[in-house]
C-alpha cells in the first residue's frame, strides 16, 4: 500500500489493510487494536516491556511483540504512532523506509469519531472518568455505545467496549492538541487549567484551542460545559456563538443540570439533580466518592439525557459504575493500612483527592511521584500550595516520562514544601519507600499514592508482598 488520502483509509471497514500499532500496550493505543481487530483487521503491535496488556490483545487474535525491532513491521500496511513514539524508533524510521502510510492514533480515533455520533469528552481533569462514566450510562440506556477511554473501564473489564449503534464515546487528549480533530455531535468540556506547557505558550493558547474544539462540534450538535469552572466559561463565552449549550453546575442553581442536597459518604455520594429543560427532579445514588465524582456524573447525565436515557436508566447506569483504575482505586493493604492507588500529577487534582480521602476519616500518608519536568517546573509554586496540605506526604523524584533533566528537582520542590510542612519527607527512590512506610502504616491510616509515573507499580507490589 503506498500513501493514500486519510479519508479513504481503510481504518473501520477495509479488513484486508495490515496495521502496525508502535507501543500498542498504551493506554491511548491498545483499545483501538482491540477494536480493530474486533472489527475484522488484521493488527500487530510492539511495546518496550511485556505487560497485561499484550496478553489481552493477544487473545482477541493480535500479535504482540516484546521490543521495538524493524523486522515486526514485515508485512503492515499501516503504521499507528502516538506522539510518545520517538522518530528514532527503530520500527518508525523502517516504516518511512518502506512508504507505510503512517496515521497518528488521534486521526485514528476521530475517523471512528467524525463518522459517527461521537460523544467527545475534553477538560483538564476528570476526562476518563466522565467518558468511562457516560459509556456505562448509555449502555444502561440500551444504547450500545463503542466506548474508547484512557483508563481501565471496571464495569467493561476494558479500556474499551466495542458496540454496535453509531454512538461513540471516546476522551479526547488536549495534551498534544489532538482533541482539535474532532467533529463531535456532544461535546463536553469539564474544565480548563493550566497545564501541558510543553506544548501550549500560555494558558491562552490553551483556552484558544478549547475554541477550536468546541467550533468543530456538529452543526446540531451540543456542548455539555461545566458552569462552575471560569476558564471553560470564558472558553463559551468566546468561541461558542450559535451552538447548543447546555450548563452543568453544583453551585448555580439555575444551570441546566444542577447537582444539590450532596450527601457524601466514604465509597459513595447521594445528590438530587434538577433539570431546568425539562422542570423535574430525580435522586441519584453514585457509587464512587467524593464531590468532584458529583459533578462528574453531572455532566455523563447530561450527555445520556440529550442522547435519549431516561431517569430510570441513568440511576441504573450510575449505581452500576464503580470507577476506573487508578481513581481512588483501593487495591488492597499493607500492614493494615488501605492502600490507594490515584493518578492524580496536577495540583488541582492532588487537592480533590484529599479532599475525598479525609471523608474517609482515618490518618493520611500520601506518597507523590512528581510527573514531568517541565509540568514540575511551570506549576511549581501550585505543587507546593498543594503539597504543603498533605498530611505525612512522602515525596521522591521526578518521573521524566521521556524529558530530559530540566532545572527544577524533587529535592527542590521537597525543600519548598518542607518550609510549610513538617511532616514532610523526600525519599529519591521508590525502593526506598516501603521502608518509611512500615513506621507510619497501621489499620487506622490510608496510603494514598499518586502520580502519572511508575508509582502505581509500587503500590500495587507493596500490596501483593503483603498478600503473599
Amino acid at each position: 500500500m503506498t500513501k493514500t488520502d486519510l479519508n479513504n483509509l481503510f481504518p473501520w471497514n477495509d479488513k484486508s489493510a495490515n496495521c502496525f500499532f508502535c507501543g500498542i500496550g498504551g493506554v491511548g493505543m491498545n483499545p483501538l487494536a482491540h477494536l480493530l481487530a474486533l472489527r475484522g483487521a488484521r493488527v500487530s503491535g510492539s511495546d518496550a516491556v511485556e505487560k497485561k496488556a499484550l496478553d489481552d490483545l493477544r487473545k482477541n487474535g493480535v500479535r504482540c511483540f516484546v521490543g521495538h525491532n524493524t523486522k515486526n513491521i514485515n508485512g503492515a500496511d499501516v503504521f499507528v504512532y502516538s506522539t510518545a513514539i520517538k522518530k528514532d524508533n527503530p520500527e518508525f524510521i523502517r516504516a518511512k523506509e518502506n512508504k507505510l502510510t503512517f496515521i497518528h492514533r488521534a486521526e485514528l480515533l476521530a475517523k471512528l469519531v467524525n463518522n459517527y455520533k461521537g460523544i467527545c469528552i475534553a477538560g483538564s481533569h476528570g476526562k476518563t472518568t466522565v467518558s468511562a462514566m457516560t459509556s456505562v450510562l448509555f449502555e444502561a440506556a440500551g444504547l450500545d455505545p463503542t466506548a474508547v477511554v484512557g483508563g481501565y473501564i471496571q464495569k467493561f473489564n476494558a479500556y474499551y467496549k466495542n458496540g454496535k449503534s453509531d454512538w461513540v464515546v471516546v476522551e479526547t487528549d488536549e495534551s498534544d492538541g489532538s482533541f482539535q480533530l474532532f467533529n463531535s455531535e456532544i461535546a463536553v468540556i469539564l474544565n480548563i487549567d493550566t497545564d501541558h506547557l510543553d506544548y501550549y505558550k500560555n494558558l491562552d493558547e490553551l483556552i484558544r484551542c478549547f475554541g477550536n474544539f468546541i467550533k468543530k462540534i456538529k452543526p446540531n450538535g451540543t456542548l455539555i460545559f461545566n458552569a462552575d469552572d471560569p476558564n471553560t466559561c470564558l472558553a463559551v463565552e468566546k468561541f461558542a456563538e450559535g451552538k447548543k449549550l447546555i450548563s452543568c453546575s453544583r453551585r448555580k442553581n439555575d444551570a441546566d443540570f444542577f447537582a444539590s442536597d450532596i450527601y457524601l459518604s466514604e465509597n459513595s455520594s447521594e445528590f438530587i439533580v434538577t433539570e431546568k429543560t425539562t422542570n423535574i427532579k430525580y435522586k441519584i445514588q453514585l457509587n464512587t466518592p467524593g464531590e468532584h465524582n458529583v459533578l462528574n456524573a453531572v455532566h455523563a447525565i447530561a450527555a445520556a439525557r440529550i442522547a435519549g436515557a431516561t431517569v430510570e436508566a441513568v440511576r441504573e447506569g450510575c449505581s452500576l459504575f464503580t470507577g476506573v483504575n487508578r481513581r481512588f482505586q483501593l487495591i488492597g493493604k499493607f500492614r493494615g493500612a488501605d492502600v490507594i492507588d490515584d493518578y492524580a500529577h496536577h495540583p488541582a487534582e492532588i487537592q480533590a483527592v484529599l479532599k475525598t480521602a479525609r471523608n474517609l476519616g482515618k490518618k493520611i500518608i500520601t506518597v507523590f511521584q512528581p510527573h514531568r519536568f517541565t509540568r514540575t517546573e511551570k506549576l511549581f509554586n501550585e505543587f507546593v500550595d498543594a503539597l504543603s496540605n498533605c498530611e505525612n506526604l512522602i515525596l521522591t523524584d521526578i518521573y521524566s516520562a521521556g524529558e530530559k533533566k530540566g532545572s527544577v528537582t524533587g529535592k527542590m520542590l521537597y525543600d519548598a514544601v518542607a518550609k510549610k510542612n513538617e511532616t514532610a519527607l523526600f525519599i529519591e527512590k521508590l525502593e526506598d519507600v516501603p521502608r518509611a512506610l512500615l513506621k507510619k502504616a497501621d489499620e487506622k491510616t490510608v496510603i494514598l499514592f499518586l502520580g502519572a509515573g511508575t508509582i502505581s507499580n509500587l503500590a500495587h507490589k507493596i500490596v501483593e508482598e503483603e498478600t503473599l
